[in-house]
């Protein structure tokens, strides 16, 4: 239970650390919208500002009077529109050589003044167009003004001169300087010379100040848009950047970078302190709900494991969850129908075994008792042969021919059915025994036959086996005796007896001969007992060998078989174990 609970713990604790992960992530990224945003609205301000100004520059550039400015001749005019909007620091109109013909300021010693080296002025005269002067220190105000210029045009679009209107700079104060923007969030205005033209922090002392020494100022002024640098208050701040369509100024927000992540933190914690709630809940439902099951569950185990070691009376107990009840009422089902047929199959094994038993009781007490009459029978026959063979006509003498080889054969019959009995009721232990020496024992026993048939035997080294030695012989001797017995006329008989890796358990036996061969039809029906393929007087036999050789080869682990082309010979194989097998 407690695998399965820190298995499900796992994932939830991955759910539940994603889950902050994109709570954080969120938090961060609404701070950076809401930092952008500013930027854009206090960019759209300043534009805003600029335009308005702009245009109402081209509308007086219009009036008659100052097309046809004369030196003191629109003084009024200008005095006038500097009343109605006192954010201008002074209104004037200037000839194309920047004498000022008109001011709505007096001029200092009542003299006009000449700019023609002032940058702005410049600067107009170059592009011949509106233009936003950069900031200074207005002589005659004291404040930090910017000179807004547009260009007077007379009929024919030529340039008569132009309108000069100093803006204080306080005139550029967004709307968000009324706004409550956070601790150390800092809104800022930049000309395209780093000088201040706003600051919401502070804006009396920092206004018409050069920043270009500061990286800040100079990461603006390069173009990025996104990045962090330590502002002129020594704060590590998170800055957005947008730039004016007006004027060649630049718009930024510098975002705190801990008040950035701040939220993130935070948004984090609540949502970890939720979410570790959330999971204990769920873990302690879980630990619930698997204690009502892991319990019947595991006195369900130990009844398997109970019954797996023997105690076939033991019951799962019909207990728990319903499902689980259920399960437990199968299992005990499930036993009683597993106990009724081991019991059916013990006794059908016991019943079994005593029949084999009886049959192999049988086998032996009726070959046994066989063997005196047939004794007998063979005994008087050969009598009969001896003393009156020539005396009686000659199908006396064929009749008693008959019966002595008939008695003869009745006996090699009755013994190899003894030996067939007695491969289970007599064989020994399976013990290492090796293979090349029960087949040298067996040649041996077979030397006369073999040389009676001109035959050769070839041998190759043979491994040790798990076998029953005698018996071991015994399969060999009747495996090589029935291929010198069933050789081909007209040439001698050879026996070639070799092994292979049959698998990681057996090796494979081959016994092959070149004699008369099998036809494949018969492959099977030569290891039952009491068949012969050859006619009882062509090949003299009992149809019991191959038999006896099959229930022996079974009795030592393996099987047996037969592949023969017909008129070539034949093949003989069988697969015993191997020494050390885990069997």
């Amino acid at each position: 239970m407690l695998v399965l609970l820190t298995a499900a713990t796992i994932p939830l604790f991955a759910l539940l650390a994603y889950a902050i992960y994109s709570s954080a992530a969120t938090s961060v990224a609404l701070a950076k919208s809401t930092a952008r945003n500013l930027a854009k609205i206090t960019a759209s301000d300043t534009d805003r500002i600029i335009r308005t100004n702009r245009e109402a520059l081209a509308r007086i550039a219009l009036r008659p009077m100052i097309r046809t400015a004369a030196l003191g001749h629109c003084d009024d005019f200008l005095n006038d529109f500097h009343a109605v909007f006192p954010v201008f620091a002074n209104a004037t109109v200037i000839d194309p050589t920047g004498l000022a013909v008109c001011s709505a300021v007096a001029q200092p010693g009542g003299k006009p003044v000449n700019v023609a080296k002032a940058a702005w002025f410049q600067r107009a005269q170059a592009s011949q167009d509106f233009v936003v002067g950069r900031p200074f220190l207005g002589p005659i105000t004291g404040r930090w003004v910017s000179v807004l210029i547009s260009p007077i045009r007379g009929e024919r679009g030529d340039i008569s001169g132009y309108l000069g209107f100093p803006i204080d700079l306080a005139a550029y104060r967004p709307s968000v300087s009324q706004a409550d923007l956070g601790e150390y969030v800092t809104v800022g205005i930049l000309d395209d010379q780093s000088t201040l033209i706003w600051r919401n922090i502070d804006p009396e002392n920092w206004v018409g100040k050069n920043l270009a020494h500061m990286s800040a100022s100079r990461r603006m002024m390069a173009g990025e848009r996104e990045f962090t640098e330590t502002g002129v208050d020594g704060i590590e701040r998170v800055y957005f950047v947008e730039s004016l369509t007006e004027a060649d100024w630049h718009v930024f927000v510098g975002m705190p970078k801990h008040t950035l992540y701040q939220g993130a933190i935070r948004s984090g914690l609540i949502n970890a302190g939720i979410g570790i709630v959330v999971l204990v809940l769920v873990l302690a439902l879980a630990a619930r709900i698997g204690h009502r099951i892991s319990s019947p569950m595991r006195k369900l185990a130990q009844v398997a494991a109970g019954i797996k070691h023997g105690d076939v009376a033991l019951r799962a107990t019909l207990a728990g969850p319903r499902e689980l009840v259920e399960v437990a009422r199968e299992f005990n089902a499930m036993i009683e129908v597993r106990e009724d047929q081991r019991r059916r199959m013990s006794e059908r094994e016991e019943a079994l075994r005593q029949s084999n038993a009886e049959l192999e009781r049988f086998a032996y007490v009726a070959s046994h008792d066989l063997q005196t009459p047939l004794r007998n029978i063979a005994s008087y026959s050969q009598l009969l042969e001896r003393r009156y063979k020539g005396r009686l006509d000659q199908d006396a003498d064929q009749f008693i021919d008959f019966i002595v080889d008939g008695a003869k054969h009745m006996s090699r019959l009755i013994n190899d059915l003894l030996s067939y009995s007695r491969i289970t009721s007599q064989g020994r232990p399976l013990v290492p025994v090796s293979a090349h020496q029960a087949a040298a024992l067996a040649l041996a026993d077979l030397q006369l036959v073999i040389a009676e048939a001109g035959g050769q035997v070839e041998l190759a080294p043979l491994p040790e086996v798990l076998a029953d030695e005698p018996q071991l012989v015994s399969l060999f001797q009747n495996l090589i005796g029935n291929a010198i017995k069933y050789r081909a006329a007209g040439r001698p008989p050879v026996v070639r007896i070799s092994v292979g890796d049959h698998s990681a358990s057996h090796w494979i036996f081959m016994v092959a001969d070149n004699g008369i061969g099998i036809e494949s039809q018969y492959f099977g029906k030569i290891f039952e007992l009491f068949q012969r393929l050859s006619p009882s007087g062509d090949v003299d036999g009992t149809g019991i060998g191959l038999a006896l050789c099959q229930r022996l080869v079974t009795r030592f682990g393996g099987t047996i078989g037969v592949d023969s082309i017909p008129g070539q010979g034949s093949t003989f194989w069988f697969t015993l174990l191997k020494v050390g097998d885990p069997r």
